[in-house]
């Protein structure tokens, strides 16, 4: 589209030139009132024409129409002033050859350029034999017929080499535009953004209105929901979701071909509104085809797993064969990236399982501490939530406190579950656990967030806690917020050398050392859920034979 918009600006300028290279040659042979007339008509169009072209909205809005208004009046204004007295004594003919090339400037269609041409030639004649009889016979009406055919040469050579330019021009962008989407699955940018960037170039590159992306279910393979949108019009409406077999989309998802439609396919009507796709002009509707998924059940050998659906409401725009090869190439990226995303999205899941196991497992081997981890975890998502604590924090957050413990694999249980007080030795060696934690993670690949919940997760705000002895402001949020919920659990709950600690008890440890040990406004938090009752069902079993003190305050 930019690429027409610059020609027009071209035969723009060719114009003026035309307009003032007419009135030299008019000069003298047409009367002045005739070519003042003319002139004024002529400039005044085309400074419209000028004006309608400066922007791609102002040239699809009005500006191509009004340009090729101006080639016809170009052609009437010169057919004109043949006819005018003494308008075939001059040279004026001459001035079809620029038309001619004017209109392959502006990519006219090669028949349409031949009528054009024989158009030109057929009123120079008329005019001639309509002024000059005898003409007939001359040898130089004939010569200058043929050099108004040259014009035609000249068109056709323009826009042939213009077509070949601008192919060549825009098949590099859009292997330039493939190859930077392609960049983006290794990028590591979250799913959303790649889907996102990918519908904008699939939009953009087919100079489209609009388009969305939509997946299957996990839960209902055959059931469709829009992932993301973009359109270039703020009032496109999308559908949420479809069922295989329902709207074009649908149909598309059911059948697993790709579809290109335009509306001169319909007999110029738009395409139907029952098809979901009301307003628009042309679709190109790919299938997301996953070729790597376990489909051996169904007898197929890819599943689709969504669709790509590029819509446009400019009738002057219809979509190629070009587009729809586009089409399939982006949804290719998009069902790479999405396949990508649900892998990784699954052996997450299947990862965490594996480590809840784990931790219940190593907990399994004392019944004091048996879902102490996920307690911690609960509680510490609970508090992070409530302070609104980022996504990205919370699945490290989620995966750190599972683990928080499981260097205590690496304590003998003569010491994990002696039941009195733990001499300095003992005490010591309890206090390697974050740290043989730590380096039982590290080879699991664990981001440093979670890693450093497992190794820290004993740190005071003071400083006086292990094994790093980390203080104040060098504690993350995450990590004071674990500190918090992993002391609460175990006054909390049950050990070998005392019981649940009572309620009145526990606030009093954590208002005591709220600032020293503990984060304040974790504290705060915590009490604040417990006025709630937050923590009622998650305690239920500890607190049961423990008698909850009505009168206790949660202040500070």
């Amino acid at each position: 589209m930019n690429n027409k918009r610059h020609a027009e600006l071209l035969i723009v300028r060719v114009r003026w030139a035309l307009l003032a290279t007419a009135c030299v040659m008019l000069e003298g042979s047409v009367a002045l009132p005739y070519i003042v007339a003319i002139a004024a008509a002529v400039a005044a169009f085309n400074a419209l024409v000028w004006r309608s072209t400066q922007t791609s909205e102002m040239y699809i809005t009005s500006g191509r129409r009004l340009a090729n208004i101006g080639r016809v009046l170009d052609f009437v204004v010169i057919t004109l002033t043949m006819f005018a007295p003494g308008g075939t004594s001059s040279n004026t003919y001459l001035l079809y050859i620029v038309v001619l090339v004017e209109a392959g400037f502006a990519d006219i269609k090669p028949r349409n350029l031949i009528y054009l041409t024989a158009g030109s030639m057929a009123v120079f004649f008329s005019a001639s034999m309509h002024q000059h009889p005898a003409a007939l016979s001359t040898i130089g009406l004939w010569t200058k017929m043929g050099l108004i055919s040259t014009g035609w040469v000249g068109g056709m050579y323009v826009s042939a080499t213009r077509i070949q330019d601008a192919t060549g021009r825009h098949r590099e962008q859009r292997l330039n535009a493939i190859y930077e989407t392609s960049l983006r699955l290794i990028s590591g940018e979250d799913i959303n953004r790649i889907l996102t960037q990918i519908l904008r170039t699939a939009v953009n590159e087919m100079n489209a209105t609009a388009g969305y992306i939509m997946l299957t279910m996990p839960d209902d393979p055959e059931q469709l929901a829009t992932e993301v949108a973009y359109s270039t019009n703020s009032d496109y409406d999308f559908p949420r979701s479809l069922r295989f077999g329902e709207g074009m989309a649908g149909y598309v998802a059911a059948t697993g071909q790709p579809l290109l439609l335009n509306s001169t396919d319909t007999e110029g009507q738009p395409l139907a509104s029952d098809l979901s796709l009301a307003g628009s002009t042309a679709a190109v509707i790919v299938p997301l085809l996953n070729r790597f998924a376990n489909v051996a059940a169904t007898k197929k050998n890819q599943e689709v797993i969504g669709c790509l659906v590029v819509q446009s409401s400019d009738r002057g725009n219809p979509f190629s064969e070009d587009d729809l090869m586009l089409g399939r190439m982006l949804a290719s990226l998009i069902s790479v990236a999405s396949a990508n995303a649900r892998l990784y999205e699954d052996m997450s899941q299947t990862f965490l399982r594996t480590l809840e196991t784990l931790a219940n497992s190593l907990e399994a081997r004392d019944e004091y501490t048996r879902g102490h981890s996920q307690r911690v975890c609960d509680l510490s998502l609970m508090i992070a939530k409530h302070m609104g604590v980022c996504e990205e924090a919370l699945d490290e957050m989620r995966v750190g406190t599972l683990l928080h413990d499981i260097g205590k694999i690496g304590i003998p249980d003569a010491v994990l579950n002696k039941p009195g007080r733990l001499t300095e030795d003992e005490f010591n060696q309890m206090k390697r656990h974050p740290v043989i934690g730590y380096e039982i993670c590290k080879p699991l690949g664990l981001n440093e967030g979670a890693l450093m919940l497992i190794r820290n997760h004993h740190e005071k705000l003071d400083g006086s806690g292990y094994p790093d002895g980390i203080r104040g402001g060098e504690l993350p949020l995450s990590v004071r917020i674990v500190c918090v919920a992993d002391a609460f659990d175990a006054m909390s709950s049950r050990r070998p050398y005392r019981e649940v600690m009572d309620e009145k008890l526990r606030l009093e440890q954590f208002n005591r050392f709220a600032g020293s040990q503990f984060d304040p406004v974790v504290v705060q938090t915590l009490k604040q859920l417990l006025r709630e009752g937050k923590l009622d069902e998650m305690y239920a079993d500890h607190w049961t034979n423990v008698e909850r003190d009505e009168d206790v305050k949660y202040a500070a």
